[in-house]
């Protein structure tokens, strides 16, 4: 299947805008890489110290971030992840490339860490000593299925950790639908009993599925992610972007409640309430990773700060959607004949486009030397289609009646 990069270009600006978004925690000494609450007051952040990046760091809190407990784990790492499947028991994952690591003498070493007392104590859960490899996300879909993901592949168990298999290639970031049906890069996944099915490879190069920052699954084929500093969402083999960053400007954290609410975050913090049509900014601070409760209750991490909402940082919406460049197309539904406008973009001597069906087939190729023109459609059949121009690298979609 064709990937066709779907171009819907939404750049959001503050104008003065303030969103009930509280500092509740300041920590400059600790660059924070994620968050995981397993309920409204029980919840867990990891990262790293910044003055030397392997001296992680576990914080809890019990009262929903009024107070923070640091934990000391006893090994020297850089913390990447974390992963709670109760209060009381977790994951976290992370490496250490430097020479005399105290546990082992070894110049590299990557480890996974377990605790069932709520942080208290942590035994050592997995390790591999390897220099090019480095667990960087850990997700435990249930008590028995879990993932992590590295870059050099991807490793699972069904058995709560007692063993471990390994699938080369499969990098990338982890996104989790429900205890069973997951993703690690491209790549749909489900547990079978004992086995780690892959059910489809996505329509994405491997460069796009390695640099993938956050997956947010829909359903087994809608998710959006971040990726080349851009926003997407990924329909059934189409791939759109959402939101790209003005310029000197940069996202890294994607997070969506559900299909309609997301935030972003990089260079400020957005939100959107028409699934990433439209964004406002809502507070100036780089998030690098969110966490939601639910469609109110959320939390934000900065390098150094934790930020918490609890009215889903609806507050002072201020919005300007800039450069909004579209395909028009009228009718639509469409009988026989489509008119196609593209007097919104830079004008062209030539336009190349192709017309796919639901499926990603082609179905109609052509080309127009007018940026207004007309298609004839009598010859294929009633359905919903995508119109794709490559050398816009944009593309809309319509109902063919």
């Amino acid at each position: 299947m064709k990937k066709f990069v779907l171009f819907f270009a939404l750049f959001a600006m503050c104008l003065g805008a303030k969103a009930q978004w509280e500092n509740i925690r300041n920590a400059g000494d600790i660059y924070y890489t994620d968050i995981h609450f397993c309920n409204a007051d029980t919840g867990y952040v990891v990262g790293s110290e910044t003055l030397t990046t392997n001296r992680g760091i576990v914080e809890k809190t019990t009262d929903g971030g009024n107070s923070w407990e640091r934990i000391y784990i006893g090994y020297d790492i850089g913390i990447q992840s974390v992963s709670f499947q109760s209060p009381d028991t977790g994951y976290i994952c992370g490496f250490h490339h430097r020479y005399n690591i105290p546990q082992t003498n070894d110049s590299s070493y990557s480890i996974i860490l377990k605790t069932i007392d709520g942080g208290a104590n942590w035994t050592l859960f997995m390790s591999i000593q390897n220099y090019y490899e480095e667990f960087y996300q850990i997700r435990f879909l249930s008590e028995l299925n879990g993932i992590i993901s590295s870059h050099e592949g991807a490793y699972y168990t069904t058995n709560g950790g007692g063993t471990w298999n390994f699938l080369a290639g499969t990098f990338g970031h982890i996104g989790v639908l429900n205890e069973n049906v997951g993703m690690i890069g491209k790549y749909l996944f489900h547990f079978d009993g004992s086995e780690l099915i892959i059910d489809e490879e996505f329509d994405l190069d491997d460069n796009t599925a390695y640099g993938i920052c956050d997956i947010n699954m829909i359903d087994n084929h809608t998710f959006f992610y971040g990726g080349d500093g851009n926003v997407h969402k990924y329909t059934n083999g189409y791939n759109e972007i959402l939101l790209t960053p003005p310029s000197m400007c940069y996202y890294t954290g994607v997070y969506f409640v559900n299909p309609s609410v997301g935030f972003v975050g990089g260079t400020g913090l957005y939100r959107t309430d028409d699934g990433g049509r439209t964004w406002g900014e809502y507070f100036p601070i780089d998030a690098i990773k969110f966490f939601f409760i639910d469609e109110n209750n959320g939390f934000a991490l900065t390098e150094g700060s934790i930020y918490k909402t609890s009215t889903g940082g609806l507050v002072g919406k201020n919005e300007v959607v800039a450069n909004k460049r579209e395909i028009e197309i009228f009718p639509n539904p469409i009988a026989n004949n489509m008119t196609v406008n593209l007097s919104t973009f830079e004008l062209r001597n030539n336009y190349h486009y192709e017309i796919v069906n639901a499926v990603g087939s082609v179905v109609i190729r052509g080309n127009s030397n007018s940026a207004v023109f007309d298609i004839d459609l009598q010859g294929i059949e009633t359905g919903m289609y995508f119109i794709y121009f490559e050398d816009l690298s944009t593309a809309t979609k319509f109902i063919k009646e």
